[in-house]
């Protein structure tokens, strides 16, 4: 797997938003940290809200390159605010959400195909 994050204290690339940096032991902990690391990372979309306010996140390849340069010359990254200001909702938004809610929105999505299979099923059965 490709390094797909850089570490925003000093600019080396990392496997992962979330992991550990190798070069100056970084690890983002606090919800800010999680979101400069994830806006920092490979191109992703949230959702966010009841209404799903959609949030995009991420940096190519080429601007990662250059992101990586400027924090290791000694100039740190000025992270957009309203950026950073969705990823850290929806950061929040999915650490708050509980077992029970995910299965429920499991479920409201996966019903209905499996409904319309098993009255199918039994059509074709009922037929033979």
């Amino acid at each position: 797997m490709a390094d797909t994050a850089l570490c925003f204290h000093c600019g080396h690339f990392k496997r992962v938003f979330s992991d550990k940096c190798s070069s100056c032991g970084f690890e983002p902990s606090e919800d800010l940290d999680v979101a400069k690391s994830r806006v920092l990372g490979a191109p992703w979309n949230f959702t966010i809200g009841v209404v799903g306010d959609a949030v995009e996140t991420g940096r190519s390849r080429s601007e990662l390159l250059a992101i990586s340069e400027q924090i290791r010359g000694g100039k740190a990254y000025d992270f957009p605010v309203e950026e950073l200001e969705g990823v850290l909702a929806a950061y929040r938004q999915a650490q708050a959400t509980t077992p029970g809610q995910l299965m429920f929105a499991l479920l409201k999505w996966l019903a209905p195909p499996i409904l319309v299979a098993l009255f199918i099923g039994g059509a074709l059965w009922f037929k033979s």
